[in-house]
């Protein structure tokens, strides 16, 4: 990132404080932080409290930022806010380069988050490339593999989930689904050899789990057996 660039510091309060309880607080802000000129500060209340907090920060070193908005006017959109502002659409514009100091800037968890909205809107697409970011971040978890690996299976592509499923698999916060998701994705490409090896090093990993899951770990062995043509025990 631009190192001369000013330095903002940005609360963002998710759903916290009722309208009331937003006025308390950006009050006592703008008070304790009057003579704060080294960086530019940002306040994000919830959508509620947006009109009243900006009236009191008008004659102040405080800004506002919305939480989260929605590039459609109108319609049934759960959760979303409409960019409409005095009867016009506002539109967010980022250069190239701020988006790329702002991808720069985000963890693992944070592109999992988005690919993990665009995956909601149905935006596949654009749900692959955030998941495809957090991979190349390096602070990968179980949950970017998992969730790639999902991804791709509604894509009806599960060659590319397997590889991510069996990284799944071989991680310490593995859980059985991740080993029956892997044995799924071999089933589907004929790989009946495979989907075996995977069940066995899932029962050496999580026996209880495995045990637990009885029926669906015995259906998915007499699947695999009978697909590279081994005789299944009576």
């Amino acid at each position: 990132m631009n190192k001369e660039r000013k330095l903002i510091i940005a609360g963002n309060w998710k759903m916290n404080k009722t309208v009331a309880e937003a006025l308390d607080l950006v009050r006592g802000l703008k008070l304790e932080l009057a003579s704060i000129k080294e960086v530019d500060i940002v306040v994000c209340p919830p959508f509620t409290a947006l009109g009243e907090v900006s009236k009191v920060i008008l004659d102040s070193n405080i800004r506002l930022g919305a939480q989260n908005m929605s590039e459609n006017k109108v319609g049934a959109f759960t959760g979303e806010i409409a960019a409409v502002i005095g009867g016009r659409t506002r539109t967010l514009v980022l250069t190239l380069g701020a988006l790329a100091e702002l991808e720069a800037a985000f963890g693992a968890h944070d592109l999992v988050a988005l690919a993990e909205r665009e995956e909601g809107r149905g935006r596949l697409d654009r749900a692959a490339h955030w998941y495809e970011r957090a991979l190349a971040v390096g602070d990968v978890n179980v949950a970017v593999w998992r969730g790639l690996a999902m991804l791709h299976l509604k894509r009806q592509r599960p060659d590319e989930a397997l590889p991510l499923f069996l990284l799944a698999a071989d991680h310490h916060a593995a859980t059985l689904q991740d080993f029956l998701y892997a044995t799924l994705c071999c089933l589907a490409q004929g790989r009946g050899a495979d989907a075996l090896k995977v069940l066995d090093a899932a029962e050496k990993k999580a026996p209880q789990a495995v045990e637990a899951a009885g029926a669906i770990v015995d259906d998915y062995r007499a699947k695999a057996r009978a697909m590279i043509g081994a005789r299944v025990p009576a």
